[in-house]
């Protein structure tokens, strides 16, 4: 199932705290842990990837081996 490009507009349109906040919770609901928060640069690069992700109709099983990808790199991932 590829990310849905509409939703993934919507959702880098809010603010980096609020992002944050949903990313963290869609990576706790695979089990996986993420940092209490990340720098604005991080948000920056993170957005890009996101967004970059969407174009390239990555899936959503991609989406979260990412994630637990990121998880693993912050020391939080299992």
């Amino acid at each position: 199932m590829e990310l849905d490009k509409n939703a993934v507009n919507k959702l880098l349109s809010s603010g980096d705290t609020q992002l944050w906040q949903f990313i963290q919770m869609v990576a706790a609901s695979s089990g996986i842990e993420l940092p209490s928060s990340v720098s604005h640069e991080e948000m920056k690069t993170l957005r890009t990837a996101i967004l970059g992700a969407a174009n390239s109709g990555i899936t959503a099983e991609q989406a979260t081996e990412y994630l637990k990808n990121m998880g693993i790199n912050y020391g939080g991932g299992k």
